[in-house]
């Protein structure tokens, strides 16, 4: 799914895409084809976002091309936070609300993607989901062991989810 030609013109395609790596020059951080790497990730990791060196996506997790788009979508969100906000990677609270801000602008919590994880309803579906994701995210990292990572989500919760920089509302209908 991830072959070099494939995500390269992938890589520039979609619209939020676009506007993410616009924010990214605009704000001194241009991110390149460079930045991007497809590799064969040994866990059921779609997609991350490392400081020191891009974007890397799990091309053995990828189910089609639009799951390539929302991952990088993702991840671009986490390179554009990082390079806007400075964020502190020692920081809970930092970490927790680029999780929520990438899980609410990237599609992760679309009501079709949630229906597909088996969580079925209607009303509240997008906060469960955000504050699900973002709070099972920061779990794993270092700078949160030790903390009550729910807490620390609805810290930041209301902030993080108002942010919707670089986009503006019409970018997300």
């Amino acid at each position: 799914m991830c072959r070099n030609t494939d995500a390269a013109a992938h890589f520039f395609a979609g619209a939020k895409v676009k506007i993410l790596l616009k924010g990214l020059k605009d704000n001194g951080c241009p991110f390149e084809r460079k930045h991007f790497q497809c590799a064969v990730t040994n866990r059921a990791i779609s997609g991350a976002f490392v400081s020191t060196q891009g974007v890397v996506v799990g091309s053995n997790q990828l189910r089609n091309k639009q799951h390539l788009e929302q991952v990088l979508t993702h991840e671009l969100i986490h390179a554009y936070d990082y390079c806007r906000a400075k964020i502190d990677e020692n920081d809970c609270r930092h970490l927790a609300c680029a999780e929520i801000r990438a899980a609410n602008l990237s599609g992760d919590c679309d009501l079709l993607r949630e229906w597909g994880r088996l969580n079925f309803g209607f009303f509240g579906m997008l906060e469960k989901c955000v504050r699900r994701r973002a709070a099972l995210a920061i779990s794993n990292n270092p700078a949160c062991n030790g903390q009550n990572v729910n807490a620390v989500v609805d810290s930041v919760y209301e902030d993080s989810m108002t942010d919707i920089s670089p986009f503006d509302e019409d970018d997300l209908l």
